[in-house]
């Protein structure tokens, strides 16, 4: 909880040593309020834990994404249920609760990130009332990243945890609660214990620091080393989505041309944007990038969920490439995948992509049927790539056919976002692994295979696997059991369809189509052949999606943004939790339904939609901090 934050300094700087008065006996390991910082460099190591704060294990690095990114209902299927001790199903059934161990991280690391820059913002007061203003340039650039990351952290609370998105136009309605509004270091009990503001309150200070973040990096340039630093083109579009999530769309165009017109980003040719997510450091912080997570490989050293290991370590890498990490043939079952075994490296495999979502992209071949492999030699050493059954020749010709002609319709960012079992493959140094087998005998190259879950029907199935931030070069266990690419938080073409909805809202379709076709047109190497033609052309997904088969605005950002952690919010703030729930068939056998003991269905529960029923909507404040802050109170969080 945010009021748990130790509030004395204890910044992680170095302080060199110096010759002390015997009389001061004050101990020299700690760093004093009434001192410090001294310079600007001192200052700045006060923004530091604003940016590594995003990717510990409570947030980017494992509770938020991966994991609660499965609330994301429509992203994935879970092979088991409760993998990490989540109450019934957790987010996979979107009945996430006040006890939710994932939730209650969550919502305290989001509010640590703020105690963080609210030291940040006094630290800056107490430098300039001691040491002036002759590096107010300096002082700047830190104080626009401070602004920018406080925006972002309680942009991230209120859209999990306000009552309802709001139109900011309107007066102030001071029943729709938003989330706790900390802007200082809290010395009294008071304000330590705040209760929920409005959720007006909430977002006009996350606007506000972002107009003040726009301004005060408006001269900033970064060297090389610091190109993962907050830039004033990141302020103006994480600013610009606020105020389309605030359905301000008129303020909303203005930041976002700012951005689009800013001749620093572009969109990367999709030869590029096809590889962009799987640890290519050539594609870092690339001109479509507006903010990323910087994600380091830890080769032969723990992941971030190994907890016995150093926090500094911890902190490096993402559990993304673990939690989703793809099936490879491994075994001798029906597919290769026999025995639960089916693993690429030390990671789970425990989730996989939703047959539905295929439809979404296009994808409306019927699953394949098998046939026997002849090249089968039968149990041994390095054989696991070559099953006794594999894919029938029919449809694998098929799956092959729409990755190569556009016509066949499907969206070929389907291949960005997801593995097709057989068709795909992996870099596995698996011959390693194998009893008495050498590289030399035993291929580098593994097929993806069918998600293996236990009871199912195998026919009844894909079972794709993810891609986007998967690792697909080498085992998991070169990387301590975790890895993953940096991790966009904000990029171009999340822009190009925010402004065409702001568009879209004002009445402007001409010029909302023109940013829709931009994004769309990436996915076909640029050609115009395959452009919508109005703002409810039809579009790649199933007559029966109702939210996506004829709103080319909600499919983009549907595919575009796959499995980058946004969709839950938009389905909220469209109010379109219904459609998604009669799209996914909650609770029927229209997909291999799940058990007690069985495979969890990724869907969501139409009574959570409800006029009368919103819990879906958003988050449960965690009942740790309806316990210990008496402002906040149960009736306020019906759940």
């Amino acid at each position: 909880m945010y009021k748990k934050i130790i509030f004395i300094i204890v910044a992680a700087v170095s302080l060199t040593s110096c010759k002390k008065d015997p009389t001061n006996v004050a101990p020299n390991n700690e760093l004093d309020a009434t001192s410090y910082p001294k310079t600007v460099a001192d200052l700045n190591s006060f923004l530091t834990p604003g940016y590594s704060n995003i990717r510990t294990a409570s947030l980017y690095g494992q509770h938020f994404m991966p994991f609660v990114l499965s609330v994301d209902h429509t992203f994935c299927s879970q092979a088991v249920g409760n993998l990490f001790g989540t109450p019934g199903g957790g987010p996979l059934i979107n009945n996430i609760g006040v006890n939710d161990n994932a939730n209650g991280s969550i919502y305290s690391q989001l509010y640590q990130g703020i105690a963080y820059m609210n030291l940040c913002f006094d630290r800056i007061a107490y430098y300039q009332n001691v040491y002036g203003h002759s590096h107010d340039a300096e002082v700047a650039t830190i104080r626009g990243q401070a602004e920018f990351l406080r925006a972002y952290y309680f942009f991230l609370l209120e859209c999990y945890y306000g009552e309802q998105y709001i139109d900011l136009k309107q007066p102030e309605n001071p029943n729709i609660l938003g989330v706790p509004l900390p802007t200082v270091i809290a010395t009294t009990y008071a304000e330590a214990n705040l209760p929920r503001a409005s959720a007006y309150k909430v977002w006009t200070q996350i606007i506000t620091d972002l107009k003040a973040s726009a301004q005060d990096l408006q001269s900033t340039t970064y060297a090389s080393t610091d190109e993962g630093r907050v830039s004033q083109w990141a302020a103006y579009g994480l600013l610009g989505k606020a105020y389309v999530f605030t359905k301000e769309y008129d303020s909303a165009k203005v930041c976002l041309l700012k951005v689009i017109n800013n001749g620093v980003n572009s969109l990367m040719p999709f030869n590029k944007y096809k590889n962009a997510f799987n640890g290519n450091s050539a594609n870092e912080f690339n001109e479509e990038s507006l903010f990323e997570i910087n994600v380091d490989r830890q080769e032969a050293l723990p992941g971030i969920v190994f907890g016995a290991y150093p926090a500094n370590l911890q902190s490096l890498t993402t559990d993304q490439g673990e939690t989703f990490a793809p099936t490879i043939l491994s075994g001798t079952g029906l597919d290769g995948t026999g025995g639960g075994a089916a693993n690429m490296g030390n990671n789970y495999c425990q989730y996989f992509v939703h047959d539905k979502n295929l439809a979404r992209f296009g994808f409306k071949l019927p699953i394949y049927t098998y046939r026997t492999n002849p090249l089968y030699v039968g149990p041994g050493p390095g054989t696991a790539a070559t099953p006794q059954l594999i894919m029938d020749s029919t449809s694998w010709a098929k799956s092959d056919s729409v990755r190569s002609n556009p016509l066949l319709g499907v969206d070929p960012r389907l291949f960005v976002c997801a593995l097709e079992p057989w068709v795909d493959s992996c870099e596995q140094p698996y011959a390693a692994s194998q009893p008495g087998a050498t590289p030399a005998t035993a291929p580098d190259t593994i097929p993806v295979g069918k998600a293996y879950i236990i009871p199912s029907n195998r026919t009844s199935y894909w079972g794709w696997s993810f891609k986007k931030y998967a690792t697909l070069d080498n085992n998991l266990a070169a990387y301590g059991g975790n890895d993953a690419a940096n991790l966009y938080l904000l990029r171009l073409a999340d822009v190009y369809l925010l402004y065409a909805e702001a568009c879209e809202a004002t009445g402007d379709n001409p010029d909302a189509l023109t940013y829709i076709n931009k994004v769309h047109e990436r996915a076909y190497g640029g050609s115009t052949a395959y452009d919508y033609l109005s703002v409810t052309s039809p579009t790649l997904a199933n007559p029966s999606d109702v939210d996506l088969a004829n709103n080319p605005l909600h499919y983009e950002r549907y595919v575009e943004l796959f499995g980058e952690c946004g969709w839950y919010f938009d389905v909220c703030r469209w109010g379109v939790g219904a459609n998604e729930a009669s799209y996914y068939v909650y609770g029927t056998a229209d997909y291999n339904p799940g058990t007690s003991t069985g495979p969890v269905n990724s869907i969501i529960d139409p009574s959570n939609w409800s006029t009368t029923n919103s819990r879906a909507y958003h988050f449960p404040i965690p009942l740790a901090e309806i316990e210990s802050n008496p402002s906040i109170q149960r009736n306020n969080n019906p759940y």
